[in-house]
C-alpha cells in the first residue's frame, strides 16, 4: 500500500466516520454477523458436551470434531469486540473509544489469527483422518487411542501459533503511517500485510480443493462396500456405514466453508490488485469492506451450519437433541415422523440381526 497516498488528517477520519453511519448495508450486516456469534457462543458448549457423549465417532475424530466448538468461540470474543465497538462508535454517536489504540487492536487480533489459521486446515484434518479409517476399517477401529488426532491438532496449534505471532511481531515494530489513524479499525492481516495474506489465502483455497475430490471419492467407496457387505460379514459392514454417515454429515458445513474461502480469496485479489489504485488508504477500505464483512458473516454462519447439520443427519446426535428438546416438535409431525423413523429403524435392525446370526451359524456348521 503506497506511503505516498495515506491519509492522515483528523479531518478525512471524520468524513470516512460519517460515511460509515449513513451506510445502512454496513450496519446491517454487523447486525447480522453479530447475531451469529450470539447464537453461535450458545451453541457450541452444546455441541462439545453432546459431542463427547457420542461414543460411535472414532476417538481421532472426535479429537478433530471437538476443536471446532473451541476455536469458535475464541474467534467469537475478537468479534465480538470490533462489532460492539463499530456500533458504539459509528452508529451510537459515542466518539468514547476513538482514540483506543493499534497496539491494541493488535493483541485482540492475534488470537484471531491464531484460531482461524487452525480452522483454515480442519477440512484437510478432516479429511486425513476419514483416508485412514477407510484404507483399513477394521484396523483403525480396534485403535481406541486419540493420539493420531491428538498429535495432528497440536501440531497445527503450534504451526498457527507461530503465524500469529510473526505477523503480531511484524506489524508491532514495522508500521505504516496510517496504523496509528485508522489502524485500530482495520488491523486485520488482509490490510496490513496484503501480498502475504494473499500466499496465504491461496494456500488454504488450494488444500480445500484438494480434499474436496478425496471426501467424494471417499464417501462413493464407502457407499459401495456398505453395499457390497450387505448381506455377510456385518462388523466390517458396520465400520464402512460408519464413515459414511461421517462424511455425509460433514458436507453442508464444508460446502459452507468453500463458499466462504471463495469469497475471502476474491476478496483478496480485489485488495491485491486495487491496493496502488486508490487515492487513499480509506478510498482502498471502502472499495473492499462489503466483500470482507460478507465473509466475516458466512463464518459466522459456518459453526451453526455444522452444528446443526450434525443434529440432523446423525443419528446420534439427532437423538441426544431431540432428548433434550423434544417438547418443542409439534406433536402430530412428531407422531407421523417417529413412525416412519421407528418402521425403518425396525427394518434395518431385523436385517442386521438375520445377517449376524446367519454368519454364527455358518460358522458352527
Amino acid at each position: 500500500m503506497p506511503t505516498n497516498t495515506l491519509i492522515h488528517s483528523n479531518a478525512s477520519y471524520a468524513d470516512y466516520q460519517e460515511s460509515l453511519v449513513g451506510n445502512r448495508l454496513m450496519t446491517f450486516m454487523v447486525a447480522i454477523e453479530l447475531f451469529a456469534y450470539l447464537a453461535e457462543t450458545l451453541l457450541s458448549p452444546y455441541f462439545f458436551l453432546k459431542l463427547m457423549k457420542v461414543n460411535l465417532l472414532h476417538t481421532n475424530l472426535r479429537v478433530i470434531l471437538c476443536n471446532m466448538p473451541i476455536l469458535f468461540v475464541v474467534m467469537s470474543f475478537h468479534r465480538f469486540h470490533f462489532l460492539v465497538e463499530y456500533l458504539i462508535i459509528h452508529v451510537f454517536g459515542n466518539e468514547t473509544y476513538a482514540s483506543l489504540s493499534f497496539e491494541r487492536c493488535l493483541v485482540i487480533r492475534f488470537f484471531y489469527d491464531w484460531t482461524i489459521c487452525v480452522l483454515a486446515f480442519a477440512i484437510p484434518m478432516f479429511t486425513l483422518e476419514r483416508i485412514l479409517a477407510t484404507w483399513k476399517p477394521e484396523k483403525y477401529e480396534r485403535t481406541s487411542s486419540p493420539k493420531m488426532g491428538f498429535a495432528v491438532t497440536c501440531f497445527l496449534y503450534v504451526a498457527s501459533l507461530g503465524y500469529a505471532t510473526a505477523f503480531f511481531v511484524v506489524d508491532l515494530f514495522y508500521r505504516e503511517p496510517w496504523f496509528d489513524t485508522v489502524g485500530r479499525l482495520f488491523c486485520s492481516v488482509l490490510y496490513t500485510r496484503p501480498t502475504a495474506f494473499f500466499c496465504l489465502a491461496w494456500s488454504c483455497f488450494g488444500a480445500y480443493f484438494c480434499c474436496i475430490p478425496i471426501l467424494i471419492g471417499l464417501y462413493k467407496y464407502n457407499r459401495n462396500k456398505v453395499y457390497q457387505y450387505g448381506q455377510q460379514q456385518l462388523n466390517v459392514r458396520y465400520q464402512y456405514s460408519e464413515n459414511l454417515a461421517a462424511i455425509r454429515s460433514l458436507f453442508s458445513s464444508i460446502s459452507c466453508y468453500g463458499f466462504a474461502l471463495v469469497v475471502q480469496v476474491i476478496n483478496v485479489f480485489i485488495q491485491f490488485v486495487e491496493k496502488n489504485n486508490s487515492s487513499s488508504v480509506l478510498e482502498h477500505f471502502q472499495k473492499v469492506w462489503f466483500l470482507e464483512q460478507l465473509f466475516n458473516i458466512i463464518l459466522a454462519f459456518y459453526m451453526l451450519v455444522h452444528c446443526g447439520t450434525f443434529f440432523v443427519s446423525y443419528a446420534p446426535m439427532n437423538r441426544l437433541f431431540w432428548k433434550d428438546f423434544g417438547w418443542i416438535r409439534v406433536q402430530r409431525w412428531s407422531r407421523v415422523n417417529d413412525s416412519a423413523d421407528n418402521d425403518a429403524e425396525n427394518r434395518r435392525v431385523r436385517q442386521q440381526t438375520e445377517t449376524y446370526f446367519a454368519q454364527i451359524n455358518s460358522q458352527w456348521k
